[in-house]
């Protein structure tokens, strides 16, 4: 009989978020495949947004923290290195989390240890800096402490980049492989910290997969769609809010549907209150509204592989994307054949697009329809699962 590879994943909250669905479909893969369990090490867990199918899969483990205390310190990680030992795993990826005590110790246990990066690299200091200018308007006082104590060192100096690239640095050297989304980040990352050829050959590229969509609609409805979690400091709903104010009375047979919640939620209706055909479907599986959309929005500040992005084009919905990382890149292309891109933060620049797309005749919006289908391909299951497969079999 055929050993049993038992791999884990470690993660914050699950499975709420992208990371954590790209882990769900991780495990998925792994387990259709045949000879592996899965383990999730959490902090918090939410057992009704598990999929179904990994639900009643008696090879999927999660296993909670019994405490909430500092995620620094080392005593809170007891229960991972209990249960490693326990279950006999034998590679364990930290998901965008890192304890340095806790890999050490694993390594000392014999265990493989996999950093990975589902984000743009340095997104914490992008997250950093958006939520300090966030603060900034809540009320006179916080304004004060920004500008006096954070805004030269946060926006005007290197400050922010240098104790993130340190951090890095150590990440890169504590764990045996570091995994991230895309070429461009690997290079960004080998480039800013000066990596050696050594450090080079542990560092992997595996993008999100995508399933491929069964029976895709090409009958599309006029409707620009949003899809993702309702927060400021990445998201940036507002911008798309914004846009639509500046082309609405424009294009009177087209909506705007946006679907998810999160904390920027009340903000985000409020900001949108008095204009024409926006609706809030709050949090939804996203597929039947892939079915009828024709385009997708994105406009974050930030992304690291934006699954929104794949999701839509196995769907044959057009992405238009703010053109704000490598990942995005990546998936939407710069020729226009799997996508539009327009400058990062430039709402006008993205109104002009929406506006250019829904004039777009309907020949042309079929051929890109096909197109992007034919794009979302790259990331199916089959592919990027053989590339965790080879990471996992590769020695220490």
């Amino acid at each position: 009989m055929a050993e049993v590879k038992k791999v884990a994943f470690v993660h914050g909250e699950f499975p709420i978020g992208g990371a954590e669905r790209v882990t769900c479909d991780i495990a998925t893969a792994l387990l259709e495949r045949g000879g592996y369990e899965v383990y999730v090490f959490v902090r918090e867990y939410n057992p009704e947004l598990l999929p179904s199918n990994l639900a009643s899969d008696n090879r999927f483990h999660v296993i909670v923290s019994p405490t909430l205390g500092n995620v620094k310190l080392k005593k809170n990680w007891e229960f991972l290195l209990d249960g490693v030992r326990a279950n006999g795993i034998s590679t364990v990826v930290f998901v965008m989390l890192c304890q340095h005590d806790v890999v050490e110790e694993l390594h000392r246990m014999g265990c493989k240890t996999i950093y990975a990066n589902h984000n743009v690299p340095y997104w914490e200091m992008y997250r950093k800096r958006q939520r300090a200018r966030q603060n900034s308007h809540n009320g006179l006082v916080k304004a004060a402490k920004y500008y006096l104590a954070k805004y030269l060192r946060y926006e005007k100096t290197n400050m922010l980049e240098r104790r993130y690239r340190k951090r890095y640095i150590k990440t890169v050297n504590v764990f045996d492989d570091y995994m991230v989304l895309c070429e461009g980040y690997r290079d960004q990352i080998v480039r800013d910290l000066k990596l050696s050829s050594n450090h080079i050959m542990h560092m992997h590229v595996i993008p999100n997969m995508q399933q491929p969509a069964t029976d895709v609609c090409y009958d599309k409805q006029k409707e620009f769609l949003y899809v993702g979690r309702l927060s400021y400091p990445d998201k940036r709903i507002d911008r798309l809010i914004d846009a639509w104010r500046m082309i609405c009375d424009k294009l009177p047979d087209w909506s705007l549907v946006i679907v998810g919640d999160g904390p920027d939620a009340k903000r985000l209706k409020s900001l949108a209150k008095g204009l024409p055909r926006v609706s809030f479907e709050g949090y939804q599986s996203p597929t039947e509204y892939y079915r009828h959309a024709s385009a997708l929005c994105l406009v974050s500040e930030y992304e690291g592989f934006p699954l929104c992005l794949i999701e839509a084009q196995s769907h044959g919905v057009v992405p238009i994307s703010m053109d704000m990382c490598e990942g995005v890149r990546s998936i939407v292309g710069t020729d226009g054949s799997a996508g539009i891109l327009t400058p990062k933060g430039d709402v006008q620049a993205f109104a002009d697009k929406m506006l250019e797309f829904a004039a777009m005749d309907e020949d042309k919006k079929q051929r890109l329809r096909h197109q992007v289908v034919a794009k979302s391909l790259e990331y199916s299951p089959n592919i990027v699962i053989q590339k965790w497969i080879d990471l996992f079999n590769q020695s220490r």
